[in-house]
């Protein structure tokens, strides 16, 4: 039961893609209920910069600051959003939970 009540993140860089810069992008991967998601935010970085044993971004990279802090921006709130939903004492999907964390929420009537 408390399996159902997990979530699993994790950072990728996506290696098969890459933007005109030829950088990969930083995927946050949702795993929840058996189901998987991967979410980009726009975070780029070359493939060589990338440290898949801590999920950060070298210091090498001139923009490794900026990238870490901001992929744990998103970290926090990816987990904060899960938090919520999870204590709202509501039933909810991946896909909610990857759409209040992208912003996607639907507004009050």
């Amino acid at each position: 039961m408390s399996e159902l009540l997990n979530i699993r993140l994790s950072y990728l860089c996506r290696t098969f893609y890459q933007n005109e810069d030829s950088k990969s992008p930083i995927v946050l991967c949702v795993r929840f209920r058996g189901e998987g998601r991967d979410i980009f935010f726009s975070l780029y970085c070359f493939k060589d910069d990338w440290a898949s044993q801590n999920t950060r971004v070298k210091k090498a990279d001139k923009e490794a600051d900026s990238l870490n802090q901001n992929r744990e921006l998103i970290w926090r709130k990816a987990t904060h959003t899960f938090d919520e939903l999870k204590f709202s004492g509501e039933a909810f999907t991946i896909d909610e939970q990857v759409d209040k964390i992208k912003g996607k929420e639907e507004r009050p009537i």
